[in-house]
């Protein structure tokens, strides 16, 4: 259950979430629950089951493949007032989380049931746009082309090259 100072905080890290208020204020503090993660804590692994959105309030979550520490960029940062795409697709899909979700600060936050998330995005029309907007904008950077390297061309012969230098060393 919320407090009026945890409810304050979402409305200000999720403006969008204001209009919900006077009629919602109620369901809010039901349906919604605080947490709180550790650095390297993990809020969600690969599988599991997604049956909430997480606010983030502060800090800041990396959302990718599961891989020891160090290894490997995370697809993402989730930080306050963002939307995981990952998540709101597999929330309005009823599908596992296929990644893993881990704080990489320490990360407060409020955890919004998935039937009173999916609620909000149908009557609230802001909140509906900002969940849309966030995930449009991540499709659209992901589909960007990776940087050219201007003048390499790694033929077989190269790769060869470089394989026996680097097993000389």
């Amino acid at each position: 259950m919320l407090t009026m100072s945890e409810l304050d905080a979402l409305i200000d890290a999720y403006p969008d979430l204001k209009p919900a208020l006077p009629r919602m204020r109620l369901s809010f503090a039901r349906q919604a629950r605080p947490f709180h993660l550790w650095p390297a804590m993990k809020l969600l692994s690969e599988g599991q089951p997604c049956g909430a959105f997480h606010a983030v309030l502060s800090g800041t979550l990396q959302v990718g493949a599961p891989a020891e520490p160090g290894e490997g960029p995370p697809l993402y940062s989730v930080q306050r007032g963002d939307f995981c795409p990952v998540t709101i697709g597999c929330l309005l899909g009823q599908a596992p989380f296929p990644v893993q979700a881990v704080a990489f600060t320490q990360v407060r936050g409020v955890a919004i049931d998935r039937r009173f998330f999916l609620a909000l995005v149908q009557n609230v029309p802001a909140f509906r746009l900002s969940v849309f907007r966030a995930v449009a904008e991540r499709v659209v950077q992901w589909a960007q082309p990776a940087p050219a390297w201007p003048n390499v061309r790694l033929t077989p012969g190269r790769l060869a090259t470089r394989a026996a230098v680097g097993a000389a060393r």
